[in-house]
Parts: C-alpha cells; sequence; structure tokens
C-alpha cells in the first residue's frame, strides 16, 4: 500500500495464496510469473523465490532483495538430532543466499545491526569491490535498512477477540498476548513458569499464545511448541491461566486480539539468531500501545529499554520475568506509562517512514553499478557458490552422508533429496 502511492505495484504469491489490496493489483497464487517479472521494471524477492524460479537470475529487470530474515541463522536451531541434515539444510540456505547476493541490483534488511552483518556477506562474495564503493562510498545505494513496519491507522476491533474465544476470561483480566508462531529460537516454556507463578499475585492473570499451524507448509510444528503445550498442561492442567489459540490467525483479524490485551510478551534464548532479529510480532504490540515484556538481546529490547516502553529480562531468568509481569499488570500507573511509550516508539515506525529509502530506490531506479560493468561482473559471478547440481556438489553430499551413516544412510539421503526436488 506505502509503495503502491509512488509506482504500480503488482502483488504475486510464488506458490499459492490470494490477498485483496486497494491500489495494488494481486496476482492469483501460483500464477506463472514470467509475464508478471516481463512487465515489471524492479522485482522485489526474498526467500527461495529465485531459488525456485533460477530463471530470474537471468532477467534484465531490477532485482531488490529483502534480507530481513537471516534464516541461515534460523536453519542452526533445526535437525538438533540429526546434524547431517542440518548441514545440508545450511548449504542449501548459503547457497540460497548467495545466488540472491550475487544478482541483486539493491538490497533491504531489518537493521543497523543486520546491515552490518549482510555487508560481511556482500564482500566475501565480491559485491563490495571498485565500483559499488565508487557509487557510494557508504554502501547505501546497494543496502540499506528497510524494517517492517506499522499501520498509519490505530487498530480497529476487527476479528474475534480474546474474550470473544474464552468466554472464562473476563473484561477486566489482565493478559499476556503472545503474538505468533512458537519456534525453536524462543523460550516460551519460561514465560510459562513466569506466567503461573505470576497468577498467584496477579488476580485473574492470564497467558494467551497465538499458536496455530502456520499456514506455509514448508515451516512444520517446532519442537519447542510441543514442549510448551506440554509444560503448560502439567502446570496448569485445567487450562485455568495458560490459553492457546489453535488456529491460524489471520492478519487483518489479529486486532481484536491485539485490543483485548494488557501487555506484549516476546521470550527467547541467548543465541545468534537473536542478535541479528527484528520481531515483527513486537511491531505490533507497540502499533497498539502495549507494553512489552522482552528478553534482551535484540536491537527491539534496546529501543524498548531506552524508551520505557516496557520491561527487558535477561535470557532464562524466570525471576525476573515474574517481577515484570507484576509490574506491568498491578500497577496501573506504571502500565499507563510504558503505554504511552510503546505508541510513541510504535508512531516512529509507522510504514510511509521506515520505508522510505526503498520509495527513493524506486524513484531513482538504477541496476547496481558492479553488475553493469562487464568486468567486474565477472568478479562476482566466480564468487558465486556452484550450483546444486554440479558435480562437485553431489560429490560433497555423498562423501558427508556416507561418513554419516554409510552406503544406507546415503540411499535415504539420495531419495529424499529428489523427492523435496521434484515436489517444488
Amino acid at each position: 500500500r506505502t509503495l503502491a502511492t509512488d509506482v504500480e505495484v503488482t502483488l504475486a504469491s510464488a506458490v499459492g495464496g490470494r490477498v485483496d489490496i486497494d491500489g495494488v493489483t494481486c496476482a492469483d497464487g501460483g500464477t506463472d510469473l514470467r509475464p508478471l517479472v516481463g512487465a515489471a521494471d524492479t522485482v522485489l524477492l526474498q526467500g527461495a523465490v529465485m531459488a525456485r524460479n533460477p530463471w530470474l537470475r537471468d532477467t534484465e529487470v531490477r532485482l531488490v532483495v529483502d534480507l530481513y530474515d537471516p534464516f541461515h541463522l534460523e536453519t542452526l536451531h533445526l535437525h538438533h538430532d540429526d546434524h547431517l541434515r542440518s548441514l545440508d539444510d545450511l548449504e542449501g540456505t548459503l547457497r540460497t543466499l548467495g545466488d540472491q547476493i550475487t544478482r541483486g541490483d539493491y538490497f533491504i534488511c531489518a537493521t543497523e545491526r543486520q546491515r552490518a552483518m549482510w555487508i560481511g556477506h556482500l564482500a566475501a562474495l565480491g559485491r563490495v569491490n571498485p565500483r559499488t564503493r565508487a557509487a557510494d562510498p557508504t554502501l547505501r545505494a546497494l543496502i540499506d535498512v528497510v524494517p517492517f513496519g506499522v499501520p498509519t491507522t490505530p487498530p480497529a476491533p476487527v476479528g474475534a477477540g480474546i474474550t470473544t474465544r474464552f468466554p472464562r476470561v473476563g473484561p477486566g483480566d489482565p493478559v499476556l498476548l503472545w503474538g505468533g508462531g512458537i519456534y525453536d529460537w524462543f523460550d516460551p516454556t519460561a514465560l510459562v513458569r513466569a506466567a503461573i507463578r505470576a497468577s498467584s499475585l496477579v488476580e485473574g492473570l492470564r497467558l494467551v499464545f497465538l499458536a496455530g499451524p502456520h499456514p506455509n507448509p514448508d515451516v512444520p510444528e517446532m519442537a519447542t511448541a510441543a514442549a510448551t503445550r506440554h509444560l503448560a498442561a502439567e502446570l496448569d492442567p485445567d487450562g485455568t491461566t495458560v490459553l492457546f489459540v489453535d488456529e491460524w490467525v489471520p492478519y487483518d483479524e489479529r486486532q481484536q486480539l491485539l485490543l483485548d490485551a494488557t501487555v506484549g510478551v516476546t521470550t527467547h534464548r541467548d543465541s545468534i539468531e537473536t542478535t541479528f532479529s527484528f520481531r515483527t510480532r513486537v511491531l505490533d504490540y507497540l502499533w497498539a500501545g502495549l507494553p512489552v515484556i522482552t528478553t534482551g538481546g535484540d536491537e527491539l529490547s534496546d529501543r524498548i529499554a531506552a524508551a520505557g516502553a516496557g520491561r527487558v529480562v535477561p535470557p532464562d531468568d524466570v525471576e525476573a520475568l515474574v517481577a515484570a509481569i507484576v509490574a506491568l499488570t498491578d500497577d496501573r500507573a506504571g502500565w499507563t506509562t510504558a503505554s504511552a511509550a510503546a505508541a510513541e516508539l510504535g508512531r516512529g515506525l509507522q510504514w510511509p517512514e521506515v520505508a522510505a529509502p526503498l520509495r527513493r530506490y524506486l524513484r531513482d531506479g538504477h541496476h547496481a553499478s558492479d553488475l553493469t560493468d562487464p568486468l567486474t561482473r565477472r568478479f562476482v559471478d566466480e564468487h558465486r557458490p556452484p550450483p546444486a547440481a554440479g558435480a562437485a556438489h553431489l560429490t560433497r553430499r555423498v562423501r558427508r552422508n556416507l561418513d554419516a551413516g554409510g552406503a544406507a544412510r546415503t540411499a535415504s539421503a539420495t531419495l529424499d533429496h529428489l523427492r523435496r526436488r521434484l515436489s517444488r
């Protein structure tokens, strides 16, 4: 919607799904992207879109690559019991990133902290070179910060709220809202323990998880989600304090849930994923003026602490979580002050403001200076990761499988690899 105030925008899902947005042309999910790309001046993509449509690399269209999600770091949290699969997944994500980084004309990411990390990737793959440096010594013309944002209008009473979904929750009960998926890099079990303990100090306290299965079939339920439900059933067998919304809530219907909440919560582990994260659920809390309780270690928690928009606690500290919960649910004056600070912080993250660098790029649109120079482009291509179908890649996979489990493991892994490729 923000970009459509400046340029003509078409939104297409590469694998399925559809939305209707005023002022934006929305293509049916799974539509052939080639004619849409052929009619465009610029394509904005992320994730596996280029991996699933490798012909994008050879188009003349300008490519903007969204690096908001450092999914190679998320991969490190998966498949703890299968080291070989972890290595295979990491290799795939690094190749996906490498293909994007060696072809993109312009890159966006979520924070200055992320930008520093991605400049390291860009440099390692040849994109920080004499041409890009001459075009802009700051490299802002190559990569800039465009985080997720919040709407310019406040939340409206849309969708089923907490009191509708859970009749046992009274209109005056203090509610902690976990406003997103439960993934392995989070630490919701510490929050469950803290909420159960705090419920003896704060009358009517509830902790509500939005815990429905992800609509993307490529995102399975993770081990932490099951562990959270198990712990809640053990510590709160009657389901009085810890509640789960079991279906995926559509984006526009999350608003009433936010309006019914008292505090927005998110807790995560002390990890490299946290360092470079930018939690979109926290932006929802700020948009709704909800004080935030969060674990420290990421850039948003630093901003919340500096603004007084909630409480930031150390990782794995249940006592600190209990104190934060009591402070923000049992002290009306403290809640009011933190709520005002959260709303003010949210206003600085509204979409027209955070999207400004991307809007400038679309207005001044250009191909990356190094990709238009044949000599430098060859230099960049030499740093591109080898293709997944190459002999060297297959040899590495076979050797890893043999080392991990012998011939039987190699045969099983090969069949699994072929099934995944054929399913794309």
